[in-house]
């Protein structure tokens, strides 16, 4: 039969045992003095004129995956110790956050944000609005995003740009922009595209116009002059003319359409 004794000494034993494990994670809260991507460290100091404690910007490490939170230098932050001691020191808590990236193999994910301005007091200064920058990395595909603009590469012969007024595609070459009211092809050296349907009007009227002159043509009759059996002169005789009619079709959009490029 389990006493009241039994009782108290096993939660005392409890007790103990989570007490141990606390004491191996303690967490201090510290000024983020600057940071050194190069090196993947922020360095940071638990209170003034102390020495600086070198923080991993790295946190989670996963296989071939790592996440990187990268603090906002003159900023607090949150440090688990996680052996108490201070040797193996790791970010809990970024309230300000200047980058975070998501790398695993060719694959990446970068986030960054415009760096907080800072009066003489390391306070953070009002800003209007914050500029976010997005960066997505696959294999050979790269995406860059930024306020009002964003940029796509596919391997280093295509790539598109394009703003609220713009957009640009270069394929190894060969380009595109559109504007409002304006897409150009390469530059637009060779001027205007053809507008189809008015290619097409503007011939019919051709057509029109040359039936017109073969019908005037086949109705004309002019005056002969020539001599009489006496050898006087003989005037105003008519005579046709003899010529055949050129028939000219009619002109169709298929005829010389390129399907392949539409507008």
């Amino acid at each position: 039969m389990i006493g009241q004794d039994d009782i108290t000494r096993a939660g005392e034993e409890f007790g103990d045992a989570v007490a141990a494990e606390l004491q191996k994670l303690r967490l201090v809260s510290v000024n983020v003095e600057s940071v050194d991507e190069e090196n993947g460290v922020a360095l940071c100091t638990l209170f003034d004129d102390s020495e600086p404690l070198p923080v991993p910007l790295k946190t989670l490490n996963i296989g071939s995956a790592n996440l990187t939170i990268v603090p906002n230098p003159g900023s607090t932050a949150v440090v688990g110790l996680i052996d108490g001691s201070g040797t193996t020191p790791l970010f809990v808590s970024v309230p300000e956050i200047d980058k975070v990236s998501l790398v695993r193999g060719k694959t990446s994910f970068v986030w960054s944000v415009k760096p907080a301005t800072r009066d003489d007091d390391g306070n953070p200064e009002e800003e209007d609005e914050p500029e976010d920058e997005i960066t997505f990395t696959l294999d050979t595909i790269t995406a860059h995003l930024i306020k009002d603009e964003a940029t796509l590469t596919i391997g280093d012969k295509v790539s598109m740009s394009a703003t609220a007024e713009e957009v640009n595609i270069d394929a190894d070459g060969s380009t595109v922009t559109m504007k409002k009211d304006l897409i150009e092809f390469n530059g637009g050296s060779l001027g205007p595209l053809v507008d189809i349907g008015k290619l097409t009007q503007r011939l019919n009227k051709l057509q029109s116009e040359v039936d017109m002159i073969n019908t005037n043509i086949m109705s004309h009759t002019h005056t002969v002059t020539g001599s009489s059996a006496t050898g006087g002169p003989v005037t105003g005789n008519t005579a046709s003319t003899t010529y055949t009619k050129a028939n000219i079709s009619t002109f169709k959009d298929d005829d010389y359409k390129n399907d392949k490029i539409t507008q």
